[in-house]
């Protein structure tokens, strides 16, 4: 057939008893690099023999490998035949279905379309795909001619889909299909390397992202470009028992009734309607695989790759893992439609992998980026677009996800008149299980981590310039502070009035400025301590609180838990002095005891006068106690302040108990009270000797 290989290409016979003889593992398939391999010198070591050399083969004029699985009547050795023959024009794949006695011995036939819309157009039509009449037909035929992605804004629109189980009765055959998209990386060229793109050269324009990598230096650059390719896939499964509808209400969509009308005249001109007898009603396989650059090397099963050499010996596979022949021929085309269906997902789970090595090389020279200069908000743009890409890429992984959900209870549907155990796709959704997380952790997530590090890092910085610019506001407005009274007497002098007829002299200015200067500060004092002083928060009682347990635990003798005690009478007039201080700046009424006058529950400092009242508190009352001996009042003066005490000790303890065991006041409480039970003696027993 000119172009064609050997019709009848034949796998070795099997082996008895002997060394069993090696079979091929798919685990370990893997893709070249791509485009790492040199046109027109592909050399296959292993696997069959080509008859047509392949550096003779026009790669981007489109190719069509057929592979029919004999039957076994026609096989006169124990071991089944494989016939495959490759095509490149419309004229030889007609040549095919003129030879009766081929397609009458095939019990399987695999058709491999890669870049030829003539063999597509041909093959949709001998398979009555894209028939109008949805009782046959599906709209399967109007996604395979679109070769390319949707697109939809000018951006690629990644999708996936799958059609039911259908039956035609009057060809007596099931069939299903699907179509998805998947990446491909194409290693760019370099600047100097690039020319005018010719026809069958990748369009830059739809371009879905672009990959940096590592050279030879370890240095990272530009180094792929990937594009979003489709692949679409049809079965169809001859059925062993047909029934023809008996319903007058379902018509034969093959059979031509005569036109009664000028219009349906005309129709039936312009619709083509198959006849059964020249449609191809056998078990096949049509997978339609295009590449961006139109050529048969990079689509996603290879020219005679390893795939295609597979699907060459799987009658021999077979025989050789199950330890004997399949018995028949309809368990023969089942095994063979599960092992290639199997094959085509085991290709695209390589190509993932392929794709997220690079992609992983890709994120990890960001990281590099990011780390060095982690506020650099300019590197933002290029992260954000990052992890969009990266979305899509997770968006594609669960279109493939679900695809193969829908396909594997479909592809048991179609095949239901078989009686067999084995289902469809076993080890695939593993293998997607894992592209899953990798997808996830390694892409999405650190992705947003640095995301998240960028802006972080730019939160840092700019609270730092804020930071700087209230330091700065801060000595300006104590410059305005300090300057604008004096600019205001300034002002003063220099009004145009009778007062200042005589110009009076500069020593006035000055005699003007101190007192007005100390005017402003001392009502600057008022409202910033005095005014502010009134309003007490629950976070000032608290450290009141907590000053208050601390001189009761020092000083048991001169402090309870409510402040200094009344009866205290110290000797000497400047000891009493700091005494009155003390129980002035300690009286419970404005500190402890203060009802808070706002619902602010934020920290507020006490600010500094109120340390520097404390501190004084905690040095005159040390002082008090060592150094001076207290005055003791009369019985009666002491009764009275004890009964005072007792009672502000009982208000105390029923606020205490209100506020609850959550604070853990309560349990200070009692220690506090001990103390002052402990203190509380008569004067006289607490009266240290001279």
């Amino acid at each position: 057939m000119g172009d064609s290989g050997s019709p009848h290409s034949s796998a070795p016979p099997p082996t008895t008893g002997g060394r069993p003889q090696p079979r091929l593992d798919t685990r370990n398939l893997g893709s070249l690099p791509p485009n790492d391999h040199a046109r027109h010198t592909q050399k296959h070591d292993l696997g069959p023999k080509w008859h047509k050399e392949y550096s003779e083969i026009d790669i981007f004029s489109g190719r069509v490998l057929i592979i029919d699985f004999v039957k076994q009547d026609d096989c006169k050795v124990g071991m089944r035949k494989v016939a495959a023959q490759e095509i490149y024009d419309l004229e030889h794949l007609r040549r095919v279905y003129a030879n009766q006695e081929r397609n009458d011995e095939a019990v399987l036939r695999v058709f491999h379309v890669q870049n030829a819309e003539w063999a597509t157009n041909y093959l949709l039509r001998k398979f009555n795909i894209d028939n109008r009449d949805d009782l046959v037909g599906t709209n399967f035929g109007r996604y395979v001619r679109h070769k390319r992605p949707e697109r939809r804004g000018g951006k690629p629109f990644l999708s996936g889909k799958t059609w039911k189980v259908q039956y035609d009765p009057w060809r007596g055959i099931s069939k299903t299909s699907f179509g998805l998209d998947y990446f491909k990386q194409y290693r760019c060229h370099e600047p100097m390397e690039r020319k005018a793109r010719a026809r069958h050269e990748q369009d830059y324009s739809l371009k879905m992202m672009e990959l940096n990598c590592f050279d030879e230096n370890d240095n990272p650059k530009y180094g792929y470009d990937v594009y979003v390719q489709r692949v679409s896939c049809y079965i169809q499964h001859k059925q062993t028992s047909i029934e023809v509808p008996t319903n007058p209400d379902i018509k034969n969509p093959y059979i031509i009734e005569p036109a009664k009308t000028d219009s349906a005249k005309n129709r039936l001109k312009n619709e083509y309607i198959p006849r059964l007898n020249t449609l191809d009603n056998g078990n096949a396989i049509l997978i339609f695989d295009n590449s961006h650059n139109n050529s048969i090397e990079d689509t996603l099963i290879g020219a005679r790759g390893v795939w295609e050499s597979r699907w060459r010996r799987l009658p021999f596979f077979l025989a050789f893992e199950s330890r004997d022949l399949v018995a028949t021929d309809e368990q023969l085309a089942f095994q063979c439609s599960r092992i290639i269906l199997e094959d085509i997902f085991k290709a695209l789970v390589l190509e993932w992998d392929a794709f997220l090595d690079l992609a992983m090389d890709h994120v990890s020279i960001l990281e590099d980026k990011i780390y060095e200069e982690p506020a650099d908000e300019t590197k933002a743009p290029e992260l954000w677009l990052n992890s969009s890409i990266w979305l899509k890429v997770e968006k594609l992984l669960f279109i493939h996800i679900d695809i193969i959900k829908e396909m594997r209870p479909r592809l048991r549907e179609l095949d239901d008149d078989l009686d067999t155990d084995d289902t469809w796709l076993d080890s695939i959704p593993g293998d997607y299980d894992r592209l899953s997380t990798l997808v996830e952790e390694d892409l999405v997530k650190p992705t947003k981590t640095l995301i998240s590090l960028l802006y972080q890092s730019v939160s840092i910085r700019d609270s730092r310039h804020s930071i700087q610019l209230g330091v700065s506001m801060w000595r300006l407005s104590w410059i305005t502070f300090i300057f604008l009274p004096l600019t205001f007497i300034v002002g003063f002098f220099g009004m145009n009035v009778d007062t200042f007829a005589d110009n009076p002299s500069i020593k006035w200015y000055f005699i003007s400025c101190v007192p007005f200067m100390l005017c402003v500060l001392a009502a600057w004092y008022v409202v910033k301590h005095i005014i502010a002083r009134q309003r007490q928060t629950p976070y000032q009682r608290g450290i009141y609180e907590n000053f208050f347990h601390e001189m009761a635990t020092e000083n048991p003798s001169l402090w309870s838990r409510m402040g200094p005690r009344e009866y205290v009478r110290p000797d000497g007039h400047i000891a009493r002095l700091k005494w009155h201080l003390v129980k002035r700046w300690s009286a419970p009424e404005k500190t402890i005891l203060a009802s808070p006058k706002s619902d602010d529950e934020g920290v507020d400092s006490l600010g500094a006068v109120s340390k520097l009242k404390r501190y004084f508190i905690c040095r005159w009352t040390a002082q008090i106690g060592k150094r001076f001996k207290w005055r003791s009042s009369s019985s009666r003066d002491r009764s009275e302040a004890r009964k005072e005490m007792e009672a502000g000790e009982d208000e105390a303890d029923k606020e205490n108990k209100q506020e609850g065991n959550a604070s853990g006041t309560d349990g200070h409480g009692g220690a506090v009270t001990g103390n002052d039970n402990a203190g509380e003696q008569s004067p006289e027993e607490t009266q240290p000797k001279a």
